[in-house]
């Protein structure tokens, strides 16, 4: 009997057809935005080619890990798979492309002139899309396995790309990168674990942890401004930083089974990375 990865049903194989069909029409959009980048950016910039040399494997990846997952386009609870990928995924998938967009500005001089504030616009966009994408997979009672994938996915890796891109930069110090690994890191944490046969713990669901998050997208963005001054985003990223390892180091402790979620000492721990997020925020806007 054949094992499948990612469902515990057996998709509809007319409805793995048509998200083909549609995962096709994507990779042909992808494919075109970065043509166009690439063909708006050679006259006014001379690392064009470059841009487009290092968005195209992250672009390839998305691809993939989108593809790869199709099989799990079905709602919770359910074993129909859905034939369509519905808006929140479409908000989600615009995020991988943004992010691929964004990695072709890594290790080049910062642009000059209004191309200067397009990694930033990019990302603020993703970030947007972020906030609404669940809330669109909500509306059209169309949140996915899927949707959560790739939702974790892009944001692991947007978070490690524009940490990349603000170090190359100079607007942060070379040690937050490690703040930009800290999702694969946890993952590699969580992966030896299993190998070595140690419990894992869920995480329960988090509004904090959604906030959070939320904060640590809007600084990112902030960091990427051209007029902010290096010395103010690297004292509100050592705020950042903290918060995002403990928010780590909670979330660790949960899944090795030190941490009981449903402890006030969860509690206190949740509400006080909220309030250190929320200090630095005012601190980036006052330099």
């Amino acid at each position: 009997m054949n094992e499948r990865p990612f469902s515990p049903s057996i998709p509809h194989p007319d409805a793995l057809t048509r998200l083909r069909r549609r995962w096709g029409g994507i990779a042909l959009g992808w494919l075109a935005a970065w043509l166009a980048g690439y063909l708006a950016l050679r006259p006014i910039w001379p690392h064009a080619g470059r841009w487009a040399l290092l968005a195209a494997p992250l672009l390839g990846y998305g691809l993939w890990v989108v593809w790869r997952h199709l099989p799990q386009n079905y709602r919770p609870g359910e074993r129909r798979l859905l034939p369509t990928l519905g808006l929140g995924n479409g908000l989600t998938i615009f995020r991988g492309l943004a992010v691929a967009l964004i990695a072709g500005f890594l290790f080049s001089p910062w642009p000059g002139g209004w191309l200067a504030w397009l990694p930033m616009l990019l990302y603020t966009t993703a970030d947007v899309a972020d906030f609404l994408d669940g809330y669109a997979a909500r509306r059209q009672n169309h949140a996915t396995a899927l949707g959560a994938q790739l939702d974790m996915t892009f944001d692991g890796l947007g978070m490690l790309v524009v940490s990349l891109l603000a170090v190359w930069y100079g607007q942060l110090p070379a040690w937050y990168l490690l703040l930009g690994l800290a999702r694969y890191l946890f993952l590699l944490g969580a992966w030896w674990r299993q190998r070595r046969g140690r419990p894992l713990h869920p995480l329960p669901p988090s509004t904090h942890r959604r906030v959070f998050a939320g904060f640590q997208m809007g600084f990112m963005s902030a960091v990427l401004w051209p007029i902010l001054p290096p010395a103010g985003a690297t004292i509100a990223g050592t705020l950042f930083a903290a918060a995002t390892a403990a928010s780590f180091l909670r979330d660790w402790l949960v899944t090795i089974g030190r941490l009981d979620p449903r402890g006030a000492g969860y509690r206190r721990a949740q509400g006080r990375l909220v309030w250190l997020a929320r200090a630095a925020l005012p601190l980036l806007l006052r330099v």
